[in-house]
């Protein structure tokens, strides 16, 4: 595997180190697909997302319940029944991250949290909202990522509140928020 920008001259010219080609791969993998198994030691599948402008929230990732954040009060705590939250999504510093639901339902109270890798125990730090956005029938939050990582988001309702309740959720990476896109990965064909 050769370096690009350099001319090919003889097998031994412009060669990627092993350490070069993996960490310009888990980047690919990191911000070009979508983790949909893994384990302790990393992913073990992965979903290729569609075109853009994409929804990067697979509904089938929202679960009933609460993630390590930012202080008892949105972390970890006793009532975890009104409460639900989506896997690690990769973004980076400087993004700005649209979090919406359709139909005029507000994902409320609707945190992201930043982790510096996709493991709880790398929390670093919740990303506040800087606005509140309406795009047609979509009503949400606006946030600006800090640093590059992954993001979780958590849903905070009132106690009748349940994750059937989340009607078609949409996270974009777009300085503009638009009208929902559902979640999307490509197929390749046989």
């Amino acid at each position: 595997i050769y370096d690009a920008s350099a001319a090919y001259g003889e097998q031994t010219d412009a060669l990627v180190t092993a350490g070069q080609f993996n960490n310009a791969l888990q980047t690919a993998l990191d911000t070009e697909f979508v983790c949909v198994s893994r384990n302790d030691q990393g992913c073990l599948l992965y979903e290729i997302r569609a075109a853009k402008p994409q929804n990067l929230l697979n509904p089938a990732n929202i679960h009933q319940g609460t993630i390590w954040g930012a202080g008892s009060n949105i972390g970890h705590v006793e009532h975890e029944h009104n409460r639900c939250y989506f896997d690690y999504i990769p973004v980076h510093s400087g993004d700005t991250v649209n979090f919406t639901s359709k139909n005029g339902t507000t994902p409320v109270y609707a945190h992201l949290f930043l982790y510096s890798e996709p493991s709880e125990v790398t929390f670093v730090q919740n990303v506040f909202r800087i606005s509140q956005i309406t795009v047609g029938n979509n009503v949400g939050y606006k946030y600006t990522i800090p640093q590059d990582g992954y993001v979780r988001g958590l849903w905070v309702q009132d106690e009748n509140f349940t994750c059937d309740e989340i009607v078609d959720p949409i996270l974009e990476i777009s300085t503009t928020p638009h009208e929902y896109v559902p979640y999307q990965v490509y197929l390749p064909q046989a």
